[in-house]
Formats: C-alpha cells, structure tokens, sequence
C-alpha cells in the first residue's frame, strides 16, 4: 500500500478482485490446504480456533474405502417451486440418489417448496453455520447454487471438495437495493474461484463472470416437454382456457414487482399496448398471456394491465399453456439462460426475444 495505496476507490476494489481472482484460481489448493497454518485455527480471528476445524476425520476416510455413500449438502438461498434454481437442485439430486449418493438439502425453509424424496433437509441461513453444518454431518461435498452460499467457501478446508453452480447475477442497478446487491456480488466474485469445480449455466454467464476455466452445462435438458403434434389435446387445452379462434401470445416469468423491469414485464406491457393500438383488428383476437410466480397484487396489477394472468400454476397447467400458444416473447433485460425460451423452442413455438447474449445462445 505504501506505492498503491490503499482499495479506497471502486476502480482499485475491482483491480484486487480480479487479482484476488487470478491468485485464488491459480493457488486454489494452497489456500485450501496451507502448509504453514494449523487447519485449527481460525481464518477470521488470530490465535482463535476455528468453526469448524478444516481437518480430516480420518475415519471418513475409511468408511469412504469400504463402500458408505458418498455425502454431498446442495445449498440455495431458495427451494420454492416457480424459481429456477429450485428445479436444477432437484433435478441435480435425484441424480445423485440414483447414482448412490447421500443427499443433504440445505437453506432457509420455505412455504411451497420442492419435496426432494429420498433427501435430508437441513434449515442453515448462513454460510458460516452451513460450513459448521457440513463438519459436523460429515459432507464429503457441497454444491452450492445461489448467495450467500458462496461465502462458505471461506471456511471449508480442502478435505470437503467444493462445486459451484453459476447462474449469473442481473446487473444490481435494475433493483432499488443496488448497493447491497453490489457487495453481494463483490463476495460472489471473491469466493467462487475458491470452489474445486465451478460450472456455469451458459456461455453467456461464463463470459460475464470473466473465469476461462468455468464449464459450461446449460439448463436445456431432458425434462422439458416436448410438442409431438398432439392436436387433441391443443384444441381441448385451448377450449379449456377459452382461447379457442385466438392467436395466442405467451411470456412465462417471475412478475413480481420489483422484478418486472429486468425480467421485461414492463416491456411486454408496452408492446401489448402498442400491438392493440396499431393493429386493432389483429388484436381483437390476440390474447396475450402471463405465467409464473407472483402474489395476488401482481396478478391483479397485470390483470388490469389486460393479460390473462396465470400465477403459481402446476407444471401440467404450464405444460397446456405452451401447447395452446401460437408464439412465445420474451423481452427480459437479463438471463443466466432463459428456461422460457428453452421450453417454447421444445414446444416447436415461433419465439420473439431481446438481444441479450443469453437469449442469443
């Protein structure tokens, strides 16, 4: 600091996070495992013991030798059916049931959350306490899907192998809480590269997050319905909603309020608004309709804004709405991957999207 000075300017705070960044990628095991430094002692306080110990119950590592399962904790900030993240740690985890694995599914509890058969659910809020956790079930792996989970890389030592599942972060400055939204990205930044795998869901958050070694496993996979040509089920589907002579529009999204902007609620509002303006004979017959989660005033407010509103629906019921719709749009500001989008285009639907890079891949 006495050439430099101190990271006293946001230009300087990013200048040590991408140096952070290469430094931790490049030394990772280092970090995890200092020679010089007792794996009982604290990282946080001088001459403290930590919580939890970094070292290695060595009759783990016999169990592991003769055949118990593998144990692995997944952590998300959420586990609520409606939001993406929620359906990957799903899917991620009967996998590994199947493969043999140990399932532990930590977080905060929810209302409506996914069920997980045959997994263990563990209620942690904090990273700290989820790496306490992890010590003492004895996790062999995290998976970690979501802040402030990532932080607990700073306390697990190396004897519990570490993945990092990446779904981006929209730009904080779509959100009334920008500051805090930047600090929380700041420690995303930070910690991740301490992960001994990190997987992105997308070339485009790959790009964003800067790390050239970060694989990409993107979310279009085998559970999305596919469009087969059942044209029964269309017409009874469509007759169902009372959309039948309709040209049916769809955009499934989270529209809650603070998340319209980003997630281009607002701007399929707008076009909406100007379709029936410049097209009113067109727009005589078009429906135009909005799924996904929402809380009883996003469904009124939406509803007033004239979209048929579908809220907090099954995944059958979001199945049908794709089979009954003629083209499907998104206008959203950012992505990680638009899931949306994935499922129109297995439905076989025109679709009508920003330019965003994720909307692009």
């Amino acid at each position: 600091s006495k050439t430099r000075g101190h990271d006293d300017t946001p230009a300087k705070q990013a200048l040590f996070r991408q140096e952070a960044t290469y430094t931790l990628l490049a030394g990772r095991n280092f970090f995890k495992n200092d020679p010089y430094y007792n794996p009982n002692l604290s990282l946080v306080e001088a001459y403290k013991l930590a919580n939890p110990p970094r070292t290695v119950w060595p009759w783990r590592r016999h169990a592991l030798l003769h055949g118990e399962p593998i144990r692995v904790l997944m952590l998300s900030v959420t586990h609520q059916v409606g939001h993406g993240v929620a359906v990957v740690v799903d899917i991620q985890a009967q996998h590994l049931l199947k493969s043999g694995f140990e399932v532990f599914i930590g977080g905060p509890k929810n209302g409506n959350e996914f069920s997980y058969p045959g997994c263990q659910r563990v209620a942690v809020e904090d990273p700290a306490e989820a790496a306490r956790i992890a010590f003492e079930l004895r996790i062999d792996c995290v998976i970690i899907h979501t802040p402030p989970f990532f932080s607990t890389l700073r306390w697990i030592g190396g004897s519990i192998r570490s993945v990092v599942v990446d779904y981006g972060e929209p730009n904080p400055e779509f959100f009334k809480d920008a500051d805090l939204r930047r600090i929380i990205n700041a420690e995303k930044q930070f910690c991740v590269p301490m992960a001994d795998r990190i997987v992105g869901i997308s070339e485009a958050v790959k790009a964003e997050s800067g790390i050239a070694s970060m694989e990409v496993i993107r979310l279009g996979n085998s559970h999305l319905a596919v469009w087969h040509g059942q044209s029964d089920v269309r017409v009874k589907v469509r007759q169902r909603l009372g959309l039948e002579g309709a040209f049916v529009v769809l955009n499934v999204c989270r529209f809650h309020h603070a998340e319209r902007s980003y997630k281009g609620v607002d701007q399929y509002e707008l076009f909406a608004e100007e379709f029936r303006l410049g097209y009113p004979d067109l727009a005589s017959n078009t429906v135009f309709v909005l799924c996904g989660k929402a809380d009883p005033k996003d469904v009124e407010e939406m509803t007033r804004s004239g979209f048929m509103v579908k809220a907090n629906v099954t995944d059958q019921e979001m199945v049908d709405l794709y089979a009954a719709a003629d083209c499907y749009a998104s206008f959203s500001q950012w992505e990680g991957y638009n899931l949306g989008i994935g499922q129109a285009q297995a439905m076989g639907l025109p679709v009508l999207a920003s330019d965003i890079p994720a909307h692009r891949e």
